[in-house]
């Protein structure tokens, strides 16, 4: 007998004794038998099996492999790569990196209690074979949010690379930022410090860049070797790392459109304009159609007044960003979404019925189907301006999604 029925047989059992000597009555026997029944049925559910991230939707396998950048002059960076493979997996069976397991305990401490009691298990195989299909695939850099790690969206990162993308996710070292961040600061203060390493994110992304142009002609022991097809180079990122997609594409050519998920925009000139495809990927919180819990607002921005300036300054940049450039701008807001329903983490919380009493900062949407339209809108964007496809998806006058609102530029 599983510990599903089991529960169900304790359940029953105590819903027959008394309680405090009387007899309870049959409706209160159902209710605290089922509750029982429904609290140790899903907590059994969550530390008995396995959490499978969402299946990506590409016709390729997908496996990965650690690159480390390391320089004299510069801090060392890691690139985690996702790329298409012949072996395409039915269900999600490699183990979550133990990496990614630590980095997120320690960026999310509320979560230390969802990792590690059960096997999280996704699609990319380690040191797997690239496919052979195609003489090149167009690469898709990704940035994390701050703090973060490379590995944060891994649903996003294999999706792609089941679609023929080679995926390089940059490693930011934000230790300096973070032992700086500790102390008190001003909104002002803070927005100081994180336009400063606006900057040196955007050095980290065009390191990679360079670093992708060195392997693309490197022969030996290189899974990449004239793989890399570097006139079709897009950028995708969350949060910080969406601002940094957005600077990347204004400041360098090798870069031919971005994608920012739910990012404010720091650096230098972050509303000049330029002549790029972009796409905004919103949560509600930021579009302005959901506010975040006032504890929240207090522990990033200090009091109400700067949270209103910051969400009204960036909607105002957005807007702003999208005339300038005039045409291919996207603005896709998926409603009942706060800000970390794009990354990795909001999916432990839809594991089970015990997770999902868990807050963090994702939004009543599912968190699989706010991974699954994230997905479908990034792809699509990457196949109409790295591939030259023309997918429905962004043409369509009504959005496909019901909890989607899309504006679209020319």
């Amino acid at each position: 007998m599983n510990l599903l029925k089991k529960a169900l047989v304790c359940a029953a059992m105590l819903g027959c004794m008394q309680h405090n000597g009387n007899a309870m009555n049959l409706g209160t026997k159902v209710v605290l038998g089922t509750a029982v029944a429904a609290g140790i049925g899903g907590i059994a559910s969550y530390y008995l099996y396995p959490t499978r991230f969402p299946t990506p939707t590409g016709s390729f396998g997908v496996g990965t492999v650690k690159h480390f950048l390391r320089h004299a002059d510069s801090p060392d960076l890691t690139v985690q790569f996702w790329y298409p493979t012949d072996n395409k997996l039915q269900k999600a069976s490699v183990p979550w990196s133990s990496d990614f397991v630590t980095a997120i305990k320690k960026a999310y401490p509320s979560a230390r209690l969802l990792i590690g009691c059960n096997r999280i298990l996704t699609h990319a195989e380690p040191c797997a074979p690239i496919t052979q299909s195609q003489d090149s695939y167009p690469v898709i850099i990704y940035s994390h949010g701050l703090p973060g790690y490379p590995g944060e969206n891994l649903s996003l990162c294999e999706g792609l690379a089941s679609h023929g993308y080679i995926v390089a996710g940059i490693g930011h070292p934000c230790e300096e930022y973070r032992k700086k961040a500790r102390g008190p600061l001003s909104f002002d203060e803070n927005q100081v410090l994180s336009n400063q390493e606006a900057e040196r994110w955007i050095v980290d992304a065009q390191r990679v860049l360079d670093y992708l142009e060195q392997i693309n002609v490197q022969p030996v022991d290189n899974r990449f070797y004239d793989k890399l097809d570097l006139h079709n180079v897009g950028m995708a990122g969350h949060s910080f790392g969406g601002s940094t997609a957005i600077q990347l594409c204004r400041r360098d050519k090798r870069c031919k459109a971005g994608v920012n998920m739910d990012g404010f925009l720091y650096g230098a000139q972050p509303t000049a304009p330029f002549k790029k495809p972009i796409m905004f990927l919103l949560s509600s919180e930021l579009a302005g159609l959901r506010s975040l819990p006032k504890e929240r607002i207090i522990q990033a921005f200090q009091t109400q007044e700067n949270y209103e300036k910051a969400c009204n300054s960036d909607r105002g940049d957005f807007a702003a960003i999208a005339d300038a450039i005039g045409k291919d701008v996207y603005k896709i807001v998926i409603k009942d979404t706060q800000h970390n329903a794009f990354v990795d983490t909001a999916l432990l919380r839809d594991c089970s019925i015990f997770t999902r009493f868990f807050d963090l900062n994702t939004g009543p949407l599912n968190s699989y189907r706010a991974h699954e339209i994230m997905n479908a809108y990034v792809c699509a964007f990457f196949d109409k301006y790295l591939k030259n496809e023309q997918p429905a998806l962004l043409d369509e006058q009504q959005a496909r999604y019901p909890e989607v609102e899309m504006q679209r530029w020319g």
